[in-house]
């Protein structure tokens, strides 16, 4: 039979021979290992990043810790006691099993992490032929703040303006633009 033991019980076998009705006893004090007490955490502020960010997840509370996403192994179990992606998507929940020093498992809570999409920004500019030397004026959307550039060079801070009055223009300048969406503080680039 089977019971729930609990550590220092005593399991006594009771022996019985049919024929002779002679009997014999053996006992045997069972020690029950404590399962280790599993905690996760993350890099990601409030479990919330953008597509493609990368997020670190540490865990404590054994000697050996195997992660998954979406129940799905992420490798074997190892002392290494952190798991870092940048392919999670919205939604996808992290958990590791954490191993103790006497064999005994346990899974953690899980971290949900919310991935929001980047902006999609938009840029063109007017007009589109120009003699060296003449103004251009660059317009930007599909975020809610933008930052121009240069040759790479910021030429205008980040702010809710969504246009860029480049002047003196000069041949093979790159003008770029990053957009922000503030709410998530995503930003994608054209």
């Amino acid at each position: 039979s089977t019971a729930i033991l609990a550590d220092n019980d005593i399991v006594k076998v009771v022996v019985t021979n049919t024929t002779t009705t002679c009997t014999g006893s053996a006992e045997e004090t069972i020690t029950v290992q404590p399962l280790p007490t599993p905690t996760l955490g993350s890099t990601a502020t409030n479990d919330e990043i953008c597509v493609g960010d990368n997020v670190t997840f540490m865990a404590t509370g054994g000697t050996s810790y195997e992660f998954f996403v979406d129940a799905a192994s992420q490798g074997t179990a190892s002392a290494t006691a952190t798991f870092s992606t940048s392919t999670l998507t919205d939604g996808q929940e992290v958990t590791v099993k954490v191993t103790n020093g006497n064999g005994c498992s346990a899974i953690s809570t899980g971290i949900t992490t919310t991935v929001n999409p980047l902006p999609t920004v938009t840029f063109s500019a007017l007009p589109t032929s120009i003699c060296p030397g003449e103004n251009v004026i660059f317009t930007a959307g599909g975020g809610d703040e933008y930052e121009f550039f240069v040759d790479g060079i910021q030429a205008q801070a980040q702010s809710a303006t969504a246009t860029y009055a480049h002047t003196a223009t000069t041949d093979g300048e790159v003008i770029s633009v990053i957009g922000v969406n503030t709410t998530t503080g995503c930003q994608g680039t054209s």
